[in-house]
């Protein structure tokens, strides 16, 4: 088949989607099916047999896209509906899987060239509004219906977790559901000791928690420090170590983390790359998942 593939976001950054979404790309192109994959400006070049990689116009003025939803992720996908229009005016596909939000575009267009279109569904777009604009909460009802009408537009569903898929059925419970839950980036564990590169000379008489993702204020770090705060009043063993963040929001957090007395109990150690996470994660007596 050949297949467009919408991806709003940078791509490709060692994150979440932008890395579901290369695992897909690849897991489609060895089953021998051809891509056009269009994407934001910004992320790694990367090579992918059988996908052609179409990137939307750098505007200079709306840098750094984030994780979540942003007026930068506005204006982009704005972009992203202009430039589907215009490919899909030279070239003919089969179907068309969209990423989050572009399933909007994708079913406009599907609708148009008599297109099938599959949503790949990695949150509720309703909840997260929702919940990180207080003031679209009164929306809540509207964002629900054009969430429920988008899926019952989807030739399939993809949801990224069992959560996810109980919404997309109680939506509509009709609806054509292929659960894709995450898979680990681990290779198999051999024993060895974490490469050198890697070691953050730990003291071996503490008890380190370790969380590994962005430092976006969904992923639940303030919680996470704020129960760090018990944890440390109960033992002085305990230590908190954060990989992961854009700069600005490590600052943030460090501040945040001078305010909660616990300078010398959280270490930030920054991005580190996706090859080098099994290393990491060895070196922690706790894995957490805000």
């Amino acid at each position: 088949m050949k297949i467009l593939l919408l991806a709003p976001h940078p791509f490709f950054q060692n994150r979440g989607t932008p890395i579901a979404v290369r695992m897909l790309a690849e897991t489609l192109s060895a089953a021998g099916h051809t891509i056009r994959l269009v994407t934001y400006p910004e992320g790694d070049d990367v090579q992918i047999e059988n996908c052609t990689i179409s990137r939307l116009p750098q505007l200079s003025w709306a840098r750094g896209v984030k994780p979540g939803f942003s007026w930068k992720k506005l204006v982009y996908d704005v972009l992203l509906h202009r430039e589907v229009k215009k490919i899909l005016a030279e070239e003919s596909f089969d179907v068309i899987h969209a990423v989050e939000e572009s399933a909007f575009i994708a079913a406009h267009f599907g609708r148009i060239h008599m297109i099938p279109f599959v949503y790949d569904m990695d949150s509720s777009l309703s909840h997260q509004l929702g919940e990180k604009f207080f003031f679209l909460k009164p929306f809540q009802p509207l964002f629900r219906s054009l969430e429920k009408n988008l899926i019952r537009k989807a030739a399939g569903v993809i949801p990224v977790c069992r959560a996810i898929e109980e919404l997309v059925l109680e939506y509509d419970p009709e609806a054509l559901v292929g659960l894709l839950e995450d898979v680990s980036l681990l290779p198999p564990d051999d024993g060895s000791e974490p490469a050198e590169h890697t070691r953050l000379d730990l003291d071996e008489d503490k008890v380190y928690t370790m969380y590994v993702g962005n430092l976006e204020s969904y992923q639940g770090i303030d919680l996470l420090l704020e129960a760090f705060v018990l944890a440390a009043e109960d033992t002085e063993k305990a230590r908190l170590v954060i990989i992961g963040g854009a700069d600005g929001d490590i600052s943030s957090y460090q501040r945040r983390t001078e305010e909660l007395g616990l300078t010398d109990r959280v270490r930030f150690v920054g991005r580190r790359p996706v090859s080098d996470l099994h290393h990491y994660l060895r070196q922690a007596d706790i894995l957490v998942s805000p």
